[in-house]
């Protein structure tokens, strides 16, 4: 798993003596290190030009946060393995992270009520730095869960944080079924049952068709409402359209058509088909400091496309604008990030306006209905290398048409099925589930050729062979 850093970070990793962080970022909550957080100083941030140890351009404290950290009892190692023949990799499902709990001032914040509603569920991130890095700019995510448990004793409190992967891992097309009250006829295209409600319904123009399964009969239903299968196509996939008698059992069945990208992110992201991220202040229109981008709104987040996972195409809901023309919903264009933050380029012409509004975003690919998809988010997901590798590849991908008849597991079916048919699977990739290839090497010039001119210490060579051992990689924290 490699971890890209920018010029700061590869500067303090030449020094003699380094200093790491590990800094730990709990929604609702401040943050925490295991050193003091310094972040890069901004007029807008209440600073005045006296303030002692201020710099223009350089560093100061960031005074939400808690150098409360314990590393040597939070956990120190990472270790992933890719399971390329299994279409996915294994990977550590949990990171502990040990508080020191001075003054019980940890113990006030992660107690229900108290500061939030509830940290367990809550979404957490951590990041490797170095001390005379500023956070989140140069800071390296590695880890990106949710709060799976708390415990505390005398002087600590320990959050144990889970990795999302375990929500792949979910069951999807539930088999459901529903008794009918009356016989069903060979030509019927209405059928009347006790309930639908278990039942889900066409979704996405064709990706998800729904049908239902009577005796030996597979019927397919484009609609329903409280009680009845309506627009019902008789006798499908080889089937006979056949009389059915009273009290018939009536059970789900699905088919799933696309290609390797769109199933499995919509397979990923769907489920719950709300808004990924909501309420985000906008600091203006069009206009921001040195910066006038056409259709833009600016934000105050670095690498908000990272931090999110917002793509071009994406959802966007604007609200509380004083010109009524910028409310309302569109697309995103684009998303750049900038020294003072990010600003997204939008399918709509928008008017010049300062601060005030917000918005909302939802992905794209959250289109499928509930238990149809596994209910993660774009933070959770590497979508743009999704998109990037198929954009890439696709005339090597294969297009698929599932007939289910029967509940599956999120994470085997994407693996197995989806991706490892295509030569393609699943990996950890800047804290997400991301997407690689089994390709050979391309013929650039950046191909690294190793001769006799190029290899130093040959005698120190040594090869090992093994069963086991094959795309296995580790990180060590210390």
């Amino acid at each position: 798993m490699s971890l890209p850093v920018n010029e700061t970070i590869r500067t303090l990793l030449e020094e003699n003596v380094k200093k790491p962080q590990l800094i730990v970022e709990i929604e609702g909550l401040p943050l925490f290190g295991s050193t003091e957080i310094s972040k890069y100083a901004r007029y807008d941030d209440g600073l005045f030009y006296d303030q002692e140890d201020l710099y223009y351009d350089g560093l100061t404290i960031e005074n939400n946060a808690y150098p409360y950290i314990d590393l040597n009892k939070s956990t120190q190692s990472i270790t992933q393995q890719m399971l390329v023949d299994k279409g996915g990799y294994s990977s550590i499902t949990s990171f502990d992270v040990s508080l020191v709990d001075k003054n019980q001032i940890i113990t006030q914040l992660v107690t229900p009520g108290n500061t939030i509603e509830d940290i367990l569920s809550k979404k957490a991130r951590c990041y490797l730095s170095l001390e005379g890095a500023g956070h989140p700019k140069d800071s390296v995510l590695f880890f990106n869960g949710i709060v799976a448990g708390v415990s505390s004793g005398a002087g600590y409190v320990n959050i144990n944080l889970a990795s999302p992967e375990k929500l792949k891992s979910l069951e999807l097309f539930p088999k459901v079924s529903a008794i009918s009250p009356s016989s069903i006829n060979s030509t019927q295209t209405t059928i009347t049952v006790d309930s639908t409600s278990d039942f889900s319904s066409p979704a996405d123009s064709g990706t998800l068709r729904t049908y239902i399964k009577v005796d030996d009969e597979i019927i397919e239903y484009t609609s329903k409402n409280a009680t009845q299968f309506l627009g019902c196509v008789r006798g499908q996939y080889g089937t006979i359209a056949a009389n059915h008698d009273i009290n018939s059992n009536v059970e789900s069945a699905y088919r799933l058509v696309g290609n390797l990208r769109d199933l499995s992110l919509k397979l990923m992201l769907s489920g719950l088909n709300t808004a990924y991220v909501t309420d985000v202040p906008i600091l203006a229109f069009n206009y921001y400091a040195s910066e006038t981008i056409t259709n833009a709104i600016f934000v105050d987040k670095y690498n908000f496309d990272q931090y999110y996972g917002t793509v071009p195409g994406d959802i966007i809901v604007i609200t509380d604008s004083i010109h009524a023309g910028n409310n309302g919903s569109t697309t995103v264009n684009s998303v750049v990030a900038t020294d003072l933050g990010s600003y997204l380029i939008l399918d709509k012409t928008l008017i010049t306006e300062g601060a005030g509004a917000k918005f909302s975003l939802t992905s794209k690919y959250a289109v499928l209905p509930r238990f149809c998809g596994l209910e993660m988010t774009p933070d959770q997901v590497d979508v743009a290398e999704f998109e990037s590798k198929y954009n890439q590849f696709n005339a090597a991908f294969f297009d698929y048409d599932f007939y289910i008849d029967d509940s599956v597991n999120g994470s085997e079916f994407i693996n197995t099925q989806i991706l490892y048919p295509s030569g393609a699977y699943a990996l950890p990739r800047k804290a997400k589930t991301s997407l690689g290839l089994t390709i050979p090497p391309l013929a650039q010039f950046e191909i690294k050729t190793l001769n006799e001119f190029s290899v130093l210490n040959a005698g120190n060579l040594k090869i090992n062979r093994g069963i086991s051992a094959n795309f296995y990689n580790a990180v060590v924290i210390r």
